[in-house]
Formats: C-alpha cells, structure tokens, sequence
C-alpha cells in the first residue's frame, strides 16, 4: 500500500531538515579546517616576523658596537703619545698630537684629554669644553666612582650615557696610565679619556631604522639585574614582548629592545584571502552536500516508488498469466479432443485449422508461463534455495532436456569441463541454474545454423572461489549499438521481424534467476561470428 499524503509530506520535511544540518555541519567543518590553517599561517607569519626582527637587531648591535668602540682606538694612541714624551708632553705638542689623532674621526669624537691624577689638565679641542678643565674625575659625585674601578682593574671603562658638563649627551672612555715608581713599582700617572659624542650615533642607527617596520629602545642592562630607563627610543617598547639583544662594550652592558611598530601581529596578510576561499567553499560545499542529499533522497523514493510499482505489475501479470492460462488450456484440450476424432471425422481442411489453432494455443500458453515465471521471479514469491550441487551434473541435465531440440536441427552440443573436477561442487539452486542454462542453451539452439554447434565450457571465473559457466554459439551475433537492451524483458531487438520465435523475455529471467542465486551474467559477441553468454557462481 501506498503511504498516505499527510505521511509523505512528513517524510520530505524530515528529509529537508536531515539534508540541511548535514549541510551545516559539513560547512562547519570545513570552516573549522580554516581556522586551523588560519592559525597555522598565523603562526607562521610571526615566526617570520619574530625572525626578522632577530636578524635585525643583531645587525643594529654591530653597527652601535662599531660606532663606539671604533673611536676607543684613540686611547691607545693618546697612551702612545703620552708614552714617548716620558710623561711629561707639553701643552702644545698634546695639541698637535691630538688634532693628528681626532682627524679621521669626524665630528662623533667630542674631545680628547689627559688629566694627571685625575684632574682634567689636556683638552682637545679646548673651544666649547674649557668647563671641563681642572674637574678631579677620581672625586667627581658621578664618575669618581667608575674612575676608581677603572684604575683598580687597569682597564678602559665606559661610563655613560650620561650628560656632559660641556654640554650635550655622551659616552666618557677612561684608560688608566702608569709609571715606574719607586722599587720598581708602578704608580698610578693619571687618565687618558675620549668623550664619545652620542647624536651622531643615535642618527646612524635612526637612519638603519628608517622604513623598517620597527622600533627601537636601547637601556642600560642594571648589574643588580634591574635594568635602568631606555636613553635612546621609547621604554614602552620593553613592555611590548620585545626580541632583546646585549650589546658588551668595555665595563658596560646596554640592552637594545626591538618590537614591530604597532605590536607584534595577531593575523597574517593571506588571513582574509583565507578566510575569503574558506568561507565561499564551506558554501559551496554545503550546498553541493544538501543537494547531493535531496537528490539522493528523491531517487531513493523514485526508486521506493518504482519498486512498488513493479511488485504490483508482477502481481498483476501473475494473476493476469493464471486467469488467462486456464482458458487456454481448455483450448487446446478442446483441440486434442477433434483431433482424436473423439466427436468424429475431420476432413484435411478442417485438420489444417485444427493444427494453427493447436500451435498458436501452444504458443500462447508457453508466453503465458514465461510471464507468470518472470512475475514470480520479480516479485519474490520464488526464493532460492542453495545448495551445494556439482557444476557437471547440472550442465549433463540441461544439455540432456535441449538435445532433442538441437537433433531437430542438426546441432551439436560439445562440452568442455576438464578445467574442473567432475565433483567440483557450486551453491546454486539446482532448479534455478537448470532453467537458465535451458534458457542459454535453447537460444544457442534456435540462432545457430542447421548443422552447427554449440559448446559448454566449465572452467575456473575471474576471482577466488568463482566458477564460471559458459554457452559459446555462431550464431549471427548482437550488434554493438543493440548490446545495451539484451535483459530487457520483451526486448527482442533485431528479431522482432525475423522468422525466429520468441518473446523476448528468457534472457531477462534468466539474469533474475542467476542473480537470486548471488552470481553474475554477462556476455560477448560479435556480429557475424557469434556470442558467448557467461554466469559466474560461488564455489561450494
């Protein structure tokens, strides 16, 4: 029975509502896959950034160690001078001394002194630092202390940034200096000192950052570990998860900090490209889903509704094939019955009707069997039942029941089942395989040429555990563009017209009986040499 309209209208809704969450969690799916790839080259982007910015301020530390230290050679050269004159150069000879040296320095070497016991005595050039003549450096509030250090240590310490007294920012380079003293003990002499002018060097690293894409904020490192205020850029940058470097100068540590201007970056330039695709193939693919899904859903209910319709056209041939078969067997009943003679004589004429009218009656009642086996195959009144039965004892009987209808014509049957035991056994319904090898077997018969021959062959199918039976004829072959309808039931192609009897329907309910059984049927031909019709069974 057919489902009622209210039941069915209920059924699609469920349909729709099934197809469109599928739809949406598929969508939702692929969306979650872009944030994760999102994310990926998210993270990806700030590694790279992150690198960058490692690269970067390494190369910022080379170049602001460079611009320092390169100008503390001129300690060395003040001491060499100082050295050669026995320590006691005169005024203007330091003069022409330091202005040889402080030439090819250009303008970031603010001055050059000697002070003998820590007093600031030499100065060069002395216009714009006279303030810092005769200031004692080992008693100075800010830089007595570094000064001590540096003559305990022997070596050149850097104190600064700090701002100058002759006025600007700088860095002070102090070297210690020392003569033999008495019992051949050196005596502290006094301080060599290069003032580093600090402008020049904020210019060149302001000019490496310029079009960077970043910022930049050095400090001094803090000996107790707490870093001191940034002199050069803004302290907010240290607060910004800033890629830190150390730069060493002597007796000094400065901290550079180095961050993306406007923060490190939470999304990557392909993020809306990404997010852009993601977003239209979720659509895309949510939609293709949900179709994919309703037109599923109408061909399982297409096909629910063609199935009804078939089991209700087998039922009908089955009744309409028992209704008629009755009728017409009463006919040909009736025709034996004059034939015989039961009511009498038949002159030659009247036996010639009689004989069209068996013949037809005959006909028409074996089309009438064909369908209601057909109907009972397709409807599934007929269940197979299987068992293991040899390959060779059905084929001996199929042959046997056809013989006769190939000795009529004079052809032969040849079998050739050597390439299995004669026990080799198969699952079949014996009555089902017998009834489609007849039906193989009969239209090798009726298309084979008087004095022909047909052959059986048995032999092992494609796959494991898989036999394969085979009905080879040479008959006139199916043409290729006809191939396609050869099950179709009443589908008689080509021989609609030809003097060839049949229905059209043997080899549809051969297929049915065949694949009730579980096996396969198929075949190959070809026009004008013939056709070879196969089934495949399981093995036993």
């Amino acid at each position: 029975m057919k489902p009622g309209n209210d039941t069915v209208h209920l059924s699609e809704q469920v349909m729709h509502v099934r197809a469109f969450f599928t739809a949406v969690a598929t969508s939702l799916i692929v969306l979650l896959a872009t944030w994760g790839f999102d994310r990926s080259e998210r993270e990806r982007y700030r590694d790279g950034v992150r690198f960058s910015a490692v690269t970067f301020v390494a190369n910022l530390n080379e170049i602001l160690h460079h611009e320092i230290t390169s100008h503390l050679s001129v300690l060395q050269s003040i001491r060499s001078v100082w050295q050669a004159h026995d320590d006691g150069i005169e005024k203007i000879r330091f003069e022409r001394y330091a202005k040889a040296i402080i030439t090819g320095h250009d303008a970031t070497v603010r001055s050059i002194q000697l002070a003998p016991d820590g007093i600031i005595t030499y100065v060069y050039p002395r216009e714009g630092n006279e303030a810092v003549i005769g200031l004692n450096i080992l008693s100075h509030a800010t830089q007595g202390e570094e000064a001590r250090r540096s003559v305990e240590t022997r070596e050149v310490v850097v104190i600064g940034p700090i701002n100058l007294i002759q006025g600007g920012q700088g860095l002070i380079a102090r070297l210690p200096l020392f003569v033999q003293g008495d019992r051949e003990r050196e005596r502290f002499w006094g301080f060599a000192t290069v003032v580093i002018d600090l402008p020049p060097v904020w210019r060149t690293v302001s000019a490496r950052l310029s079009g960077s894409g970043f910022e930049v904020a050095v400090r001094k490192a803090g000996a107790n570990g707490k870093p001191g205020e940034a002199f050069f850029g803004d302290d907010q940058i240290f607060r910004k998860q800033p890629v830190l470097e150390t730069v060493n100068l002597p007796g000094r540590k400065w901290e550079i900090g180095i961050a993306p201007i406007g923060g490190w970056p939470w999304i990557s330039p392909l993020s809306g490209l990404i997010w852009g695709l993601g977003g239209f193939i979720a659509a895309l693919v949510g939609l293709l889903v949900y179709g994919q899904l309703m037109s599923n859903n109408h061909l399982r209910r297409a096909r629910d509704e063609a199935e009804h319709a078939n089991r209700a056209k087998s039922a009908f041939l089955a009744n309409m094939s028992h209704e008629l078969r009755t009728p017409m067997n009463a006919i040909i009943g009736y025709g034996d019955m004059l034939e015989h003679n039961i009511k009498g004589p038949l002159n030659d004429g009247q036996r010639e009707y009689l004989s069209y009218i068996r013949e037809s009656a005959q006909h028409l009642l074996k089309l009438i069997n064909q369908v209601l086996e057909l109907a009972k195959v397709e409807s599934g009144t007929m269940e197979p039942r299987l068992v293991a039965q040899p390959a060779c004892r059905i084929i001996d009987n199929a042959i046997h029941f056809i013989q006769a209808q190939a000795a009529v014509k004079d052809v032969r049957i040849e079998t050739e089942t050597g390439a299995i035991g004669p026990e080799e056994k198969i699952l079949v319904d014996d009555l089902f395989l017998n009834q489609a090898l007849i039906n193989l077997l009969g239209n090798a018969v009726k298309f084979t040429e008087r004095g022909g021959s047909i052959a059986v062959r048995c032999s092992r199918g494609e796959g494991e555990g898989i036999v394969r039976i085979c009905v080879v004829d040479n008959g006139p072959g199916i043409p290729e563009d006809q191939q396609g309808h050869i099950f179709t039931p009443f589908d008689r192609l080509a021989f609609d017209r030809s003097t060839v009897e049949g229905s059209g329907i043997g080899l549809a309910i051969t297929r049915n009986l065949v694949e009730a059984m579980g096996g396969r049927i198929g075949f190959v031909s070809e026009l004008g040499r013939g056709s070879t019709f196969w089934i495949d069974l399981p093995r036993a």
